[in-house]
This record gives structure tokens, C-alpha cells and sequence, in this order.
């Protein structure tokens, strides 16, 4: 009798193949699955059934050697003789109505019953995030370049250039990096809609990258160990996504380990780089974009946003203050200017709601097209509605002390002693700086008085005020997680 053959698994520095399958009847798969809408289902299966995809995403058929005839007398869907004939059959589902349910179950159950590929659940997490492309929130990391003494700011310049990103290389130093700690599978592509190069790193908490790994009962599930890493063209900045279930336990030191090996796959000889925060972060691309990316934009926030898009009359360099122009006599009928100004400048809220408002209730034209002005001159072309670049949050704490003057007595009375009391803001809403936009155009928030970094003038989303003026952590050094 023949001695049993046994197959023996070593750990291995190879990444995770793009054919390897995962179950049809794992969560993770019908729940990545279950995201996508019925057209994104449809279209994304003809993506798999085209050439360049047809060996890494490879359909059921009954010409493959795993075919079972036994087993598709109680199949609900039988498998097609050849490619082409399965793309005949998707084109015509694409042009049908009905439910999502009725093409996940086609998919699972149907035409790839013996699993879905690592590549095909990429293509499907990318298609989720690029229909919805605020479904992640995501942390701007900077690039510094090391040098003997410090870690010097990149500027895109010739003396002292960004690193260039080359797909295969980094991958192969990605893989190379992270590969004694978990291994990972890598799937990169190139948005059409956004200067971005994105980046999906699926993790596999295991020492080896075979097939049966795979199906562990200690694999993770895919929101826990699927990142994001997105590189603008031009800039020193990364956008790396944050999962809130990663917030602990093994997903946060897989995280770790991956955010830390990014410089050194960029790194070459005579030039190594590191990572440290900018205390910014947001769900929207194109807001990282505006805040941190290769344009003007990233240095010209707020009021001062009208110089990064030409937006404004004269010469920049011109600090002549300009004659104002006569208002409209419409508008400033039996107004007067003194007046209308001692009158904007009072503290008593009620008093402005009552000046803003003339005698038949309905709103002084003058009043609020004057407050509108203060707007634009504070706002500039920033903090619109409708522009895509908010921030969803902002936390600010207040490290001033406290004035006397406004007439409450320092605690304890004594006179030099500074009081800082423990004052922290959040604010919170689709887009944080278009809202308080808003209440200045309705008279809630002075826009005169109100501080610069009300406006979004800083670009972070955290940070600490000193001397009226938002400090951002950007700059010091410390761990990145």
C-alpha cells in the first residue's frame, strides 16, 4: 500500500495571490456584496467576465474539470457552457429591473458557487467606496524626509523632490515590510474622478498565504482588516482610511504595522521618509484634496481662499485699501450707517434679531445683505454648501485665560494668576464651516468678531487654541495609529 501523501504549510514572505477564494457563504462576502446596488452589481460582473479579469475572477462553468453533474439537478441556477455565453446572460440581466437580492443570489448561489476571489471582493469594496465615496473617514499623514539632525518638510522641487510612486515597486516593498508580522493582499487602481491613486490592503492574520488559511476560524472580517490608502498626485501627503472597528485589539496593531511600513516602501537609498499627523481628518476625498493636496488651495483657506482661485479684483500685491462703492439707495433708505453699525455690535441677541427685522416682522434688506457681505469677506469662495470639501467635524479646546475684564472675578481673587478654564467645541454636521457660514448670513454668529479659525482658515479638523489662533499638531513628532 502507497504511503499517504501529506501536504505540509511553511511560513512564507509571499503576499496573498489574487485567485485565492473566499467561501460564497461567508459573512464577509455577502456582506460586501450586499452593499452595492443593483446596476453596481450588474456592471461590476461583467468587469470580472472581461479578458484582462477572466483568470483571476473565473466563473462556474460546465465545461470546467470541478464540474458536478450530480450536483446541478438541485442547483437553482445551471451553469453556463462558455465566457461568452455567461456575458450574454449578464448584459441581458443588466437591462432588466428587479432586486439586488436576485443577482447576489445568482452570483453565490449560480455562476461563481465555488467562491469569490480576493480580487473580485477588491473590486467589489472599491466600486462601494467610489458610489460612495464618504462611507470611510480618512487621516491626512505628511511625508517628512530623515535627515542627520531632523526630518526636513518635502516641497515637490528639484533639490529636494517627492518620492516618485511606481505600483509594482511599492507593492513588492509593501509586501516585503509587513510580511513577517501578517500577510496581506494588495489590489491598486487609478480613480478617473479624483487625481488619487487608491490602494486596498486586505490583511490575513496567519503566517502562511495558502487557500486553506483562508477558511480559519480566526480570519478577521473584512471591516476590520480592509484599509485604504489613497496618494495624491503632486503631494507630500498620504490619506490612509480609519475603520472605527479597528480601534483595538489585534486589527489596530495590523493597522499599525501597515501605516509604518508606507514610508519605508517609499524609501531608497540615501532617502528615507516617515509619516506624522496633521491633525486632519474627514470623510470626504476632495476635502483632503482641497486641504492637503497639490493645489493652492491647501495654503488659502477661508477668506483667504479668493487668491487660490483668482477670484478677486486688482493686484494682490496692491495693499492700498480700495474706495468703497455706494451701496444701492434702495438698500440704505433711511438707514444710517453710524447707527446701523453701533446696532450690529450689540451683545444682546435680542436686540439684533429686533433690529434685523423692520416693523411688519419681515426681514431689513440692508441688514441682511450687509451680513451676507461680511460672509464672503470672511468665507472668500470656501465653505459653500455645495463644493463637496466639508468637514464633517471639528474639535477645538481653548487653552486662553480667562479676561477679567468682562467683570467675573479670577477664582480666588488674586491678582496676576492666570485662570484657563477647560473650554472644548465640537462641531458637527455635513459640512462644519458651511454651516457656520450660514449663521453668519442669519445673524447668529458675529462675523465681524468671530475668529479666523471659525472660518477653516487653520485646514484641521483638530486642534488647540492659543492667542486667539488655532495651533495644529502638524509639525511635532509622535506616533502615528
Amino acid at each position: 500500500m502507497a504511503p499517504r501523501t501529506h501536504r505540509i504549510s511553511v511560513p512564507t514572505t509571499a503576499h496573498l495571490p489574487d485567485t485565492h477564494r473566499l467561501s460564497p457563504t461567508s459573512s464577509e462576502v455577502v456582506k460586501a456584496l450586499s452593499r452595492l446596488t443593483r446596476p453596481s452589481l450588474t456592471s461590476i460582473t461583467l468587469e470580472w467576465l472581461q479578458e484582462r479579469n477572466i483568470d483571476r475572477c473565473k466563473p462556474y462553468l460546465s465545461s470546467d474539470p470541478e464540474y458536478n453533474v450530480e450536483e446541478e439537478d438541485d442547483a437553482p441556477y445551471s451553469a453556463a457552457q462558455s465566457i461568452e455565453e455567461l456575458r450574454e446572460s449578464w448584459t441581458e440581466l443588466k437591462t432588466q429591473k428587479g432586486g439586488k437580492r436576485e443577482v447576489v443570489d445568482r452570483i453565490l448561489q449560480g455562476d461563481w458557487r465555488r467562491g469569490i476571489t480576493l480580487y473580485q471582493l477588491a473590486m467589489v469594496d472599491s466600486q462601494h467606496l467610489l458610489h460612495h465615496p464618504n462611507s470611510l473617514r480618512w487621516a491626512a499623514l505628511r511625508l517628512a524626509k530623515i535627515t542627520s539632525t531632523s526630518k526636513e518638510i518635502l516641497h515637490d522641487t528639484d533639490s529636494n523632490p517627492l518620492p516618485r510612486f511606481n505600483g509594482k515597486v511599492f507593492l513588492r516593498n509593501m509586501a516585503r515590510e509587513i510580511a513577517p508580522v501578517t500577510k496581506a493582499h494588495f489590489y491598486i487602481t487609478r480613480l478617473k474622478s479624483l487625481p488619487l491613486t487608491l490602494l486596498r490592503i486586505h490583511l490575513h492574520d496567519s503566517p502562511y498565504n495558502t487557500q486553506s488559511s483562508l477558511r480559519t476560524k480566526t480570519t478577521p472580517s473584512s471591516s476590520s482588516t480592509a484599509i485604504f490608502i489613497a496618494f495624491p498626485d503632486g503631494s507630500p501627503h498620504v490619506y490612509v482610511s480609519l475603520a472605527a472597528s479597528a480601534a483595538g485589539g489585534d486589527g489596530r496593531s495590523l493597522r499599525k504595522v501597515v501605516i509604518e511600513a508606507i514610508p519605508k516602501a517609499l524609501s531608497q537609498p540615501q532617502a528615507r521618509y516617515t509619516l506624522y499627523p496633521t491633525s486632519l481628518s474627514a470623510r470626504s476625498l476632495q476635502a483632503l484634496l482641497a486641504l492637503r493636496g497639490p493645489g493652492r488651495s491647501s495654503a488659502a483657506q477661508g477668506g483667504w481662499s479668493i487668491f487660490a482661485d483668482n477670484s478677486f479684483e486688482g493686484d494682490a500685491l496692491d495693499y492700498r485699501i480700495p474706495a468703497l462703492k455706494p451701496p444701492q439707495e434702495s438698500l440704505t433708505k433711511d438707514v444710517d450707517p453710524e447707527e446701523d453699525k453701533e446696532n450690529t455690535n450689540s451683545a444682546d441677541p435680542k436686540a439684533n434679531q429686533k433690529r434685523a427685522r423692520g416693523l411688519n416682522g419681515s426681514e431689513d434688506p440692508s441688514v441682511q445683505k450687509r451680513r451676507k457681505l461680511v460672509a464672503a469677506a470672511r468665507f472668500g469662495t470656501s465653505a459653500l454648501a455645495d463644493d463637496g470639501k466639508g468637514l464633517d467635524r471639528l474639535d477645538v479646546r481653548i487653552e486662553d485665560p480667562f479676561d477679567p475684564d468682562i467683570g467675573i472675578p479670577l477664582p480666588g481673587d488674586v491678582e496676576g494668576d492666570e485662570w484657563k478654564p477647560d473650554v472644548r467645541l465640537s462641531f458637527h454636521g455635513a459640512h462644519v464651516f458651511a454651516g457656520i457660514r450660514k449663521l453668519v448670513e442669519a445673524g447668529v454668529v458675529d462675523g465681524e468678531k468671530m475668529p479666523g479659525w471659525m472660518t477653516g482658515e487653520a485646514g484641521v479638523s483638530v486642534g488647540v487654541v492659543r492667542d486667539g489662533r488655532i495651533k495644529a499638531r502638524e509639525g511635532r513628532e509622535g506616533k502615528v495609529s
